[in-house]
């Protein structure tokens, strides 16, 4: 089932967008749950403990105390990893969105119903990709699938490789340079003989180190520094 969110301060837009979600879904077959919020700080409280209870989200900018983009930069900081498409009666914060990676960007009143429901299908597209795109491992003689945007990096040690997940540890025997082959356009970056990390998670990066969004402190080493910073720099370009 596919879970999406909609958050707006006004009771009408809920409605709104309820229906035409669930319609677009009846139409295509999906089957789906909307579950409606009325502030950014109704989502926070909802979603503190499980950040990924929900798949898509549908946040409006232009809220009470908090609005949508601090909203969204509050939900990416706590691991929610949610296609986030911004609802706004403007376009003048598009770049402001640029930082939380939004899905999309809907200007009220001005996007044809087609077109919303193009970009929900789109979305949910993005969804099922994402949650097939893993990377299978053999630990304690048991083959496992970890899903790719669940990991934060890739360490090895004497050839043995750590999947730092986003609440667990998964170790395992191979090589580094293997599992960087295997990630070839996955969007994980080489920064040092050790470490494989997922571009995602990068909150700060410098010619020496890089910090991730859960405070872990990598560093970068002389011999990856330049490739490193092009190929953050490309992946924010996507």
């Amino acid at each position: 089932m596919l879970r999406v969110a909609v958050c707006d301060d006004n009771p009408q837009a809920l409605n709104y967008y309820q229906a035409l979600l669930n319609s677009t879904a009846a139409e295509n077959g999906i089957e789906i749950k909307v579950i409606l919020y009325e502030s950014g700080e109704q989502i926070l409280f909802m979603l503190s403990d499980h950040p990924n209870d929900v798949d898509i989200i549908y946040l409006d900018i232009l809220m009470g105390k908090m609005n949508g983009i601090e909203t969204a930069k509050r939900l990416r900081e706590i691991g929610c990893l949610a296609q986030i498409i911004f609802l706004t009666t403007s376009d003048e914060y598009v770049f402001e969105a640029f930082d939380v990676s939004p899905f999309y960007y809907i200007v009220k009143d001005e996007m044809p119903t087609r077109k919303f429901k193009d970009v929900f299908l789109k979305a949910k597209e993005s969804v099922r990709l994402k949650e097939s795109d893993y990377i299978i491992i053999t630990s304690s003689g048991t083959k496992e699938k970890i899903r790719l945007d669940l990991v934060l990096y890739f360490e090895v040690k004497n050839r043995i490789i750590t999947a730092h997940l986003k609440s667990s540890e998964v170790d395992y025997y191979s090589k580094l340079e293997d599992v960087e082959r295997t990630l070839t356009g996955k969007d994980f970056i080489r920064i040092h003989r050790s470490y494989l990390v997922n571009c995602f998670y990068i909150e700060k990066l410098s010619r020496s180190s890089l910090t991730l969004t859960d405070g872990t402190v990598l560093p970068v080493s002389e011999k990856y520094s330049e490739k490193v910073q092009k190929s953050f720099s490309m992946y924010l370009l996507k």
